[in-house]
């Protein structure tokens, strides 16, 4: 299949591209990254604000769009594609469901109830990432990043999207587990942290599992028009997540929760998604399993230089 992928030198584009080996593949990228990118990949330099400019005269049979952000990123993708037989992979984002909002403390109403299905409530704001800056993505543009708004604008392409989860492993720019794995690697013989932390249930995913998945689902033409969660199945309370960082840096000391709020979260909202229709539709399994996945990110991480970790949700 041709194959194009925008934005493919972030955290998950080398993994997608490795997954699509033996398809032709092309990259439009801005050339600021020195990701690798497989040999025999094509390469367009420019950026995706003048998408139909760079893909006029070329046919691919799908494209995968790693940085749809907006509305108007959104716009582009329609503009280059609505007169042509490609289909539209769009890699979106679990922060579309109203958990999102509600753990956030910015929406008041009830808990949603999880795990959260892709016919789930949506979140009723708009915009909420607005005014942040989020290290390792500034090329985000907060004020205007809104999944929901990008996903309905698509809608004449009949695209597929995928609602992606928190996604750990090597490369991550997030650096979400660096924070317990310096003070494992200190000596301290306990981790203290929030009892409702501890309890809380997140989505997950490790970046070579997401990345087979967003392959799978371009490769499969059954994808098309359909929406998918994609994230680990069962997927344990935080303190057990620690557990397993635990385990793969060999550290043998004890987690403690503690009865004190350090975060602004509503941890009582869990944010775990059901992600039973990719696997029933498409047959997609994790090729990697949790206790190896999260060895190669403790590996990895000792590897980098140890700053300051940024933790997110």
């Amino acid at each position: 299949m041709r194959v194009l992928i925008i934005g493919g030198t972030g955290f998950l584009g080398p993994h997608i591209l490795c997954a699509l080996q033996g398809h032709h593949l092309t990259v439009l990228h801005r050339g600021k990254s020195n990701t690798f990118i497989p040999p025999g990949a094509e390469t367009i330099l420019g950026d995706r604000a003048d998408l139909a400019d760079h893909v006029r005269g070329r046919q691919f049979d799908v494209v995968i769009d790693c940085i749809c952000t907006n509305l108007s990123d959104a716009a582009t993708l329609v503009e280059a594609f609505h007169r042509k037989p490609t289909r539209i992979v769009m890699l979106s984002s679990a922060d579309v469901y109203r958990a999102h909002e509600v753990m956030h403390g910015r929406d008041a109403g009830p808990l949603m109830p999880a795990p959260i299905r892709e016919d789930g409530e949506l979140r009723r704001y708009r915009y909420p990432y607005r005014g942040q800056k989020i290290p390792g993505y500034e090329w985000v543009d907060t004020n205007r990043y809104d999944k929901i708004l990008a996903e309905q604008a698509l809608a004449p392409l009949e695209p597929t999207i995928l609602r992606l989860p928190m996604i750990y492993g090597p490369r991550d720019p997030l650096h979400r587990f660096r924070t317990f794995l310096q003070q494992m690697d200190s000596g301290q013989t306990t981790i203290s942290i929030e009892d409702e932390l501890s309890r809380w249930k997140g989505c997950w995913g490790y970046v070579e599992n997401v990345s087979d998945a967003v392959a799978l689902a371009a490769i499969s033409t059954r994808a098309t028009g359909r929406t998918y969660n994609v994230a680990e199945q069962n997927s344990p309370d935080f303190g057990t997540w620690l557990r397993l960082l635990a385990d793969a840096a060999g550290w043998k000391g004890a987690i403690v929760p503690v009865h004190e709020r350090q975060m602004p979260f509503h941890y009582e909202q869990h944010w775990t998604l059901d992600s039973n229709s990719i696997r029933a539709e498409l047959g997609f399994r994790e090729r990697i399993g949790r206790a190896e996945a999260m060895r190669r990110t403790a590996a990895w991480e000792r590897s980098q230089p140890m700053a300051a970790a940024v933790g997110r949700t």
